[in-house]
Parts: C-alpha cells; structure tokens; sequence
C-alpha cells in the first residue's frame, strides 16, 4: 500500500531484496488478456532510495512490448518448490502469454 515513503517501505523494499538474492524469478506484466512473463536468472537492487530493481529482459522477448507498453512488472521470487512455475514461464511445451498464469 502507497505511504509516506511511496507505495513500499524502504525497510520493507530492502528486506524483500534480502530474500532474492541468488533466486531464479518470474518478470510478470501487463492486464488480464494481455499479460505474459519470463524467467530471468538475476534480479539486483538498483537503489534502496527510492526502491528499484533491475533485471535484464532481451527486447526480443515476447514479453519485452509488454512491459514497455505498461510500463511496470512485476518480480516474483521462487524457490525449489516452484519448478513447475518456472517451466510454465520459460516456455516448455510452446507456452505463451496469458495461457503461463
């Protein structure tokens, strides 16, 4: 939720930054239909003040127009237990789009 700092806490923003290091992530993006994601193997705290990130997202990426056109994403952590998530959103079995969620 939106607060004096922004809509997260630099405290909060940071400690989540704590848990995702080394992690594989999912990139979502975009709105109902039009949404889709990928697997990016490193997610990096650009700045605490105010909370960003970086993650490296080829412009040939089908979900790269995505995320330009919204012009937000979404990084999910995931964690062992999360394989079959991570193959959705790389693409095994010809995936793609909303039909990963």
């Amino acid at each position: 939720m939106p607060n004096a700092e922004g809509p997260v806490s630099v405290a909060d923003f940071r400690a989540a930054m704590r848990l995702i290091v080394g992690n594989v992530s999912v990139i979502t993006a975009g709105v109902g239909d039009d949404r889709t994601g990928l697997v990016v193997i490193s997610v990096v705290l650009l700045s605490g003040e105010p909370p960003k990130v970086i993650a490296c997202v080829n412009r040939s990426s089908s979900t790269w127009p995505i995320i330009e056109r919204y012009r937000h994403f979404c990084v999910n952590s995931l964690g062992p237990q999360h394989q079959r998530v991570a193959e959705r959103f790389s693409g095994f079995g010809g995936i793609k789009g909303k039909d990963r969620y």
